[in-house]
């Protein structure tokens, strides 16, 4: 469905940046492998701790912008969802953040 603005006078309109950036330093990993998720703000938004797909371990806090992600060994191949609650004001949103497992490369 479109979405129309109007106004009486001139708009002003700028780009901004989001007020947070959540990222993961590889969107795909191994079984066994860990990676590291950043989260920013630039809005004095408040990140709650993420929370790790069912299965995986407690995320450890690297401070209050990195987390560590450990894909335990023996994960089957695919695509996860770690979840992080982010409250800027009184509004909370759930944001996921894909992640996918891919197989082991074979070494001859």
């Amino acid at each position: 469905m479109p979405v129309y603005i109007t106004a009486d006078g001139a708009l002003e309109i700028e780009r901004q940046s989001p007020p947070v950036r959540i990222t993961l330093d590889s969107p795909a990993v191994q079984p066994g492998q860990t990676l590291t998720l950043l989260r920013e703000s630039q809005a004095g938004a408040v990140f709650g701790p993420p929370t790790p797909p069912p299965g995986w371990p407690a995320l450890k806090a690297a401070d209050d912008r990195a987390t560590t992600v450990t894909v335990p060994n023996g994960t089957p191949l695919g695509r996860y969802t770690i979840t992080n609650v982010v409250r800027i004001g009184e509004t909370e949103f759930v944001v996921p953040i894909e992640v996918e497992v891919v197989p082991r490369l074979l070494r001859g």
